[in-house]
């Protein structure tokens, strides 16, 4: 699957490519942060698992440990989305100059 994010004057610019296991729509899961970051289409035949995230999130309220387990994955997803366009970012400028 590819994750696009639209950019002024780029348009649509592909951000990242996710594969086995990984983790989409993480963003749920922040309450502070509900902004959608991007667009993610699939780019071969995928299975989904859904996961509602009012019940994730009570569920890691009541069982910390469970808890602990699912946002340290998320915290990675994150900083991996976080340095991936990082260096996204940095290219582009870089190829602007």
């Amino acid at each position: 699957m590819k994750v696009t994010a639209h950019i002024p004057t780029l348009g649509m610019v592909e951000t990242s490519i996710l594969g086995p296991l990984d983790i989409l729509g993480w963003s749920g899961m922040t309450p502070i942060v509900r902004q959608r970051t991007g667009t993610v289409t699939a780019t071969t035949h995928c299975w989904l698992l859904r996961v509602d995230s009012r019940l994730l999130s009570k569920l890691c309220e009541d069982d910390h440990d469970i808890g602990f387990v699912i946002y340290r994955r998320i915290s990675n997803v994150v900083a991996r989305s976080f340095l991936t366009t990082r260096l996204q970012l940095m290219n582009l400028i870089a190829s602007a100059k």
